[in-house]
């Protein structure tokens, strides 16, 4: 069973929004603090808004958990860490957006901290990635009772 086009485009979005991460981490921060912090900022509010699209997506009947849950209700832990990490990667999205637009607004910047937040945000996403894909392997490719049986 494919996924519908929708969580499919979500999904690529999403790691798109990742790349986007890896780019901004691997800028040099410490040549102009306040441009990286308007990067960081801005990344952080497509992010956000990519996050939410992602999770109303996923998490809404017929959405992409409740299918696989319902197809395999031995999925509903996982799903539910899934559901778990959506909250979490959308509060940190949005303190990292705030965190990033006052600094550049009060000129008091600490990139590094920003740096370091936006690193864990960026790890959560890529772990994210993966369970989401083990998940929907799981749900939809895999055969019960172990590979080919």
């Amino acid at each position: 069973m494919e996924q519908p086009p929708s969580e499919n485009l979500h999904y690529e979005a999403l790691k798109s929004r990742l790349v986007e991460l890896d780019e901004i981490l691997e800028g040099d921060w410490s040549a102009d603090e306040r441009a990286w912090l308007e990067a960081v900022e801005a990344a952080a509010r497509v992010l956000f808004e990519t996050l939410e699209q992602h999770q109303h997506v996923s998490e809404t009947e017929g959405g992409l958990l409740p299918s696989a849950t319902d197809l395999k209700p031995r999925l509903i832990p996982e799903s539910e860490h899934v559901k778990d990490e959506h909250a979490e990667m959308l509060h940190r999205a949005g303190e990292l957006q705030n965190t990033a637009a006052l600094q550049v607004a009060s000129g008091d910047f600490d990139a590094e901290a920003v740096c370091l937040d936006m690193t864990i945000l960026r790890t959560i996403l890529q772990a994210h990635l993966g369970r989401v894909d083990a998940l929907m392997y799981d749900a939809y490719f895999r055969v019960e009772g172990g590979e080919g049986g």
